[in-house]
């Protein structure tokens, strides 16, 4: 990564993104690894991955979708290639989707919605307040 220029990127949807330039051409910016800036407390700032559930580290951004962007410091750059490093080293575990707890969850959403259309049923044939209403004609 010493050999890319890190830059700091403004996107059209307010998202503040730092990446390495592999690249450009006439209409895009190619970048390795762009984290997220968010503002942390008392004017601080943090990095997160921008795609957090990707394992893509290359992205193409058109220049249509860049506001603007500069060059970073050299501060910012060591923070940078420190934090993607560190995401190298030490990826996040990834997201594991257990097939029967989802359908135990969907089973138990159903039955709670099953409940909730008899006690609506029940309320609106006994009137709003539980009490048996008789229509006489």
């Amino acid at each position: 990564m010493d050999k890319h220029k890190v830059r700091h990127f403004k996107l059209v949807n307010g998202e503040q993104i730092l990446a390495a330039v592999n690249s450009k051409n006439k209409d895009n910016w190619y970048l390795e690894m762009p984290v997220q800036i968010t503002s942390g407390l008392l004017s601080s700032y943090q990095f997160s991955p921008w795609f957090p559930f990707s394992d893509e580290e290359n992205f193409k951004i058109a220049f249509g979708n860049v506001v603007n962007s500069t060059p970073v410091s050299k501060d910012v750059e060591e923070a940078y290639i420190k934090f993607v490093l560190s995401l190298k080293k030490n990826p996040p575990p990834p997201i594991k989707l257990q097939s029967k707890s989802t359908e135990s969850l969907m089973e138990k959403m159903e039955e709670l919605e099953m409940q909730v259309q008899e006690e609506m049923h029940d309320m609106f044939e006994e009137g709003s307040f539980g009490t048996k209403k008789k229509i006489l004609h």
